[in-house]
């Protein structure tokens, strides 16, 4: 006969099986320096990847976990939710949700404007160089608030617009008494400007369109985004636009992210999941027409994870606003990256892994000695049993209460004891298991679905992931967190990069690195990968990923502060953006021998925030004078980097700069309330337009 279960009893079931579970609890907002004791010996001390360019067996992917299917009927939809809620009931979820990201194409370098739309550089009213938006790559726009076709420039200075965190979305270790960005907000002007551009001398409003929001150009169709509506705009007569077409957003919809290549746009839509009503929903309405999404339309990961809101990919003809296709999926509303190629999308979502598997296999393998055969007999059942992964969660911590409460005060305290330290011994070489983030490749021409894949740990934001040569290249953070019950103890964190073939299976890795550190920036340039890491000093890593099967870590600088924003100036020559010591630092990298990556100049403003550390396409370069822009809080800087030197070219105070862009030799730059016109040969001020 088992003894009745006592409250102690009930505690000491709840603390172990805390522990057996490790619920790496994810701490993206959680300050780096916080105090909780490291476990130095977590990870090996020599990052890199197996010598024989072998796949290790704990990168395999599992196929069945990252597999999308669509559901069969609402009831199927209904029962995956209420596993689903189950499971994100014990505490696990992902990072949060980041911009869709073209790829690096061979063709240009990443972090080249845009090209511009539409742009007619024929005529003799037009400028030579026209600069666009600061993208990933060349030849997919993203949305913004500042367009121009090289004789307009569309101005929006959108009401949902707002000062936010920097790009690495967590607070980074400055100081507790240091904020990294303003709490103030822009006052919602609620209109788009049109402003004539060229010749600079004859800048001028033009008119006002009364909807504000982010902006694509396409042709002669201004796309707004304005809160839950989508508007397309004609303006081949600047003077006099007219909306040609609306899109709404309908039942709790709201708009993720979206890109304009090759003619057409990318919508992606986020809807919150109704668990009495699921499906069918309506993301969109096209002039008054519902889109109508059935249940059986609708993707899942056969992988149980945690699911709020169902995302659609469509594809909107800019001319009509009509929808040509689409595709929709389940996932959660804080743990997703979306990335964009031209040729595929991809869908990155987290998940936790097998925790059933992974600790039957810690009492095989650690543990065998703290329990009986029975218990152990029970546990490989458990396996193979066909229930939910929740289910099976329950039916472990059952199986363990039985057998704590079997055992005396003396044995149950042994037990605690070594499970907690048997336990963290085995985790050394099974801690990329417990968090993963599956991989689902769309293709472009039909949104069918392609290919799907899982890497270990969980991604930072759109820069985190790139296409080169059909391999998807990705850099993750494994997380640290820490155990429940006695006296805790922090797991230190470490970063990989992951090299995928064209079918998602890992074909290269390099790993460990930045222990104890977070990923605060990532940039793959053609056959190289830079990567900053953070914690009280900022690691600058070069990686060759020439050989996809072989990837390398050459060279490692570490340097005070971090960087928030990396961006190729060069091929050899990398600009960091970030902070040191509360104030916005600069640095320049030459990278010309991968082995021995350096500092070369560093430069630090009076600003201790710009606005490029939460956007990068508040980054202006241009190539032709060796200079870039970046707004500060006090003002727009103009930076040179002639002769590998940052210096100072010019400063223009007394405007809340926002943005700059650049027509021929002219470089504008542009506030909430004016915009001033530089002459980037002489670096005078040649006109100032003051906005109503």
């Amino acid at each position: 006969m088992h003894k009745k279960i006592s409250t102690k009893t009930a505690l000491a079931v709840i603390v172990v099986f805390g522990t057996l579970c490790a619920l790496f609890v994810t701490s993206w907002l959680n300050n780096p320096e916080a105090g909780f004791p490291v476990i130095n010996d977590w990870f090996p001390k020599n990052p890199g990847s197996d010598p024989q360019g072998k796949v290790p067996e704990d990168l395999k992917s599992d196929k069945t976990l990252s597999t999308f299917v669509k559901f069969k009927s609402e009831v199927e939809f209904k029962e995956y939710l209420s596993n689903a809620e189950n499971l994100g009931g014990f505490g696990f979820s992902g990072v949060a949700l980041r911009q869709m990201a073209p790829m690096m194409e061979s063709d240009a370098m990443p972090g080249a404007p845009s090209p511009i739309a539409g742009a007619d550089n024929k005529s003799t009213a037009s400028p030579d160089r026209v600069s666009g938006t600061n993208v990933q790559v060349s030849g997919i726009d993203e949305p913004d608030i500042l367009k121009t076709n090289g004789k307009e420039i569309y101005l929006s200075l959108e009401s949902f617009y707002y000062y936010g965190r920097p790009m690495p979305m967590m607070e980074p270790a400055i100081g507790e008494d240091k904020r990294i960005a303003p709490d103030y907000y822009p006052q919602n002007r609620g209109e788009t400007k049109v402003l004539k551009a060229f010749p600079p001398e004859s800048l001028a409003l033009r008119t006002k369109i009364q909807k504000s929001g982010n902006l694509l150009l396409s042709g002669k169709i201004l796309v707004i985004f304005e809160g839950q509506s989508v508007f397309g705009y004609d303006v081949s007569n600047p003077d006099s636009p007219t909306e040609k077409w609306r899109v709404d957003l309908k039942d709790n919809s709201y708009l993720s992210t979206s890109r304009l290549h090759d003619g057409k746009i990318y919508l992606v839509t986020q809807t919150w999941v109704n668990s009495g009503h699921p499906c069918p929903f309506i993301p969109v309405t096209v002039k008054g027409s519902a889109l109508s999404i059935p249940c059986t339309e609708i993707y899942h990961p056969r992988a149980e994870t945690p699911a709020d809101v169902t995302y659609t990919a469509m594809i909107l003809d800019p001319e009509t606003g009509s929808v040509k296709n689409h595709l929709s999926f389940v996932g959660t509303s804080g743990s997703s990256v979306i990335y964009m190629s031209p040729n595929a999308l991809y869908v990155a979502y987290s998940y936790p892994g097998d925790y059933v598997k992974i600790f039957l296999g810690f009492f095989k393998e650690k543990a065998r000695d703290l329990v009986s055969s029975s218990v152990l007999t029970q546990l490989e059942k458990l396996e193979g049993y066909d229930i939910s992964q929740s289910s099976k969660m329950n039916e472990f911590q059952m199986i363990l209460d039985r057998h704590l409460n079997s055992l005396e005060k003396d044995d149950r305290l042994k037990f605690e004891n070594e499970i907690q330290n048997r336990l963290k011994d085995y985790m050394k070489s099974h801690i990329r298991e417990l968090s993963k983030t599956g991989l689902t490749k769309i293709s472009l021409n039909n949104l069918q679905i392609a290919a799907t894949g899982n890497i270990p740990g969980t991604l930072l934001n759109q820069f985190s992931m790139d296409e080169w040569n059909n391999n998807l290249r990705l850099a993750s953070t494994i997380e640290g967190g820490f155990f429940w019950g006695f006296g805790g103890g922090n797991a230190e964190s470490a970063n990989d990069v992951y090299v995928l073939d064209g079918g998602l299976n890992i074909i290269g890795s390099v790993r460990d690195l930045g222990l104890t550190e977070r990923i605060y920036s990532a940039r793959f340039v053609e056959d190289r990968g830079y990567l900053v890491t953070f914690r009280q000093t900022d690691p600058f890593y070069v990686l060759d990923l020439s050989n996809p099967r072989k990837p390398e870590m050459k060279g490692e600088l570490k340097i005070p502060g971090f960087s928030s924003y990396l961006h190729p100036l060069e091929k050899n020559l990398i600009l960091g953006v970030g902070q040191e010591g509360g104030s916005v630092k600069l640095s320049l990298f030459n990278v010309s021998n991968p082995s021995n990556p350096t500092e070369i100049s560093k430069y630090s403003l009076k600003d201790y925030w710009t606005e490029v550390q939460s956007t990068h396409h508040a980054f202006l370069s241009d190539a032709a004078h060796n200079i870039f822009f970046l707004p500060g809080g006090e003002g727009g800087y103009v930076f040179s980097y002639e002769g590998n030197t940052l210096s100072l070219k010019k400063a223009v105070s007394q405007i809340r700069s926002r943005r700059a862009l650049y027509l021929n030799d002219y470089l504008y730059v542009v506030g909430d309330d004016r915009v001033v016109v530089l002459n980037e040969k002489s670096w005078e001020t040649i006109k100032e337009l003051k906005l109503e």
